[in-house]
């Protein structure tokens, strides 16, 4: 071989692009080095050794060697490690063919990381959960490669799939911070005729001028415990398919009804269980509920020979907000409470 040709001697690409689709990371943008060696009569020459290496920048260490192909080509491609900066790149073609780097067998490229357009957008909170006909409110952030907020651009919403599919959310202009603030209300009129896989709406931002999108998912939930059953020690709470997906976990409590201001749980429920699967006994007021099933929970007294047949209790139906499984006024939310009377059996 007589020469060879490295391209681009110089280039700038942005560091990122946009935000992925599974898990919100930043995507990197490559950069590919093309080199194409020549014998004395100009035609491409395959087999030729070649090796490419970052030698000085964000990204120096990264590298690799091979042959040409029968076009005469070695490339080389790399991706930023997300820092801003200059690389330089050294090429070396070993033309004699003796694996050591002689003068006129090497050039140097440069390749400039730069913001450039790049974007990424993240929304939140996803999932969130909503009672059916109310208002729904989420925020998106905009920024650059570098994270810094992207101020006084517009964002794009549609929901699909989802039972409120073909509302288009309102969405503000983002602001220094690079937020915007996008809200829509439910628009089911019928909660009761929510299917058990239609209560999810699946919501879709994109930033138009750069291709960043995000993707945030929306729970809708009906009133929880549709009714209880008197009984001795037995207490059955129906939480109907429309008004949780699985997954979800709810706290249940019962409390004496008089005073129904009580804040310590009168009676523990031991052993609540499903069609499909029993939960884990508890000592305390409560107990989980992870499907929307048909939950029969044993009712233990906890008085000892104060509990008359004809007592009332409240049961009360939580939504562990923080999930740790344990009833806390202050985080966990009332879904619903029904009253029933103990009659003997």
């Amino acid at each position: 071989p007589t020469r060879f040709e490295a391209e681009p001697g110089f280039a700038e690409n942005p560091v990122t692009v946009w935000a992925d689709d599974d898990d919100g990371d930043a995507v990197f943008s490559s950069h590919t080095v093309t080199v194409t060696v020549y014998d004395q009569f100009g035609d491409p020459l395959a087999g030729v050794d070649v090796c490419v290496d970052v030698v000085r920048g964000p990204n120096a260490g990264v590298g690799d060697c091979g042959s040409t192909d029968a076009n005469g080509q070695f490339a080389f491609t790399y991706w930023p490690n997300g820092t801003l900066g200059t690389d330089a790149i050294r090429v070396w073609v070993d033309l004699d063919d003796d694996g050591v780097v002689d003068g006129g067998e090497t050039d140097t490229l440069i390749k400039e990381w730069v913001l450039g357009l790049a974007r990424v957008l993240a929304c939140a909170p996803t999932p969130d959960y909503n009672v059916t006909r109310t208002p729904h409110t989420f925020t998106c952030t905009l920024t650059d490669g570098a994270g810094n907020g992207v101020a006084g651009q517009t964002l794009s919403v549609d929901i699909d799939p989802g039972p409120n599919s073909g509302v288009t959310p309102t969405c503000g202009i983002t602001n220094a911070l690079g937020q915007a603030t996008c809200s829509y209300t439910d628009q089911d009129a019928d909660p009761s005729s929510l299917e058990l896989n239609d209560y999810r709406d699946t919501i879709r931002v994109t930033h138009p001028a750069s291709g960043a999108r995000d993707t945030v998912t929306k729970v809708w939930f009906d009133g929880v415990a549709e009714g209880v059953v008197e009984g001795e020690l037995l207490v059955r709470v129906t939480l109907s398919p429309s008004v949780l997906p699985a997954g979800i976990r709810v706290l249940f409590v019962i409390r004496d009804a008089d005073p129904a201001s009580s804040t310590t749980p009168s009676a523990s429920f031991g052993g609540c269980s499903s069609d499909d699967e029993v939960a884990a006994a508890s000592t305390d007021a409560n107990d989980q509920a992870v499907s929307p099933l048909i939950y029969v929970c044993d009712w233990v007294y906890a008085g000892e020979g104060d509990n008359t047949y004809g007592d009332t209790y409240d049961v009360e139906v939580y939504w562990d907000a923080d999930g740790d499984e344990e009833f806390d006024p202050r985080v966990d939310v009332l879904l619903d409470t029904v009253t029933f009377t103990v009659i003997e059996t």
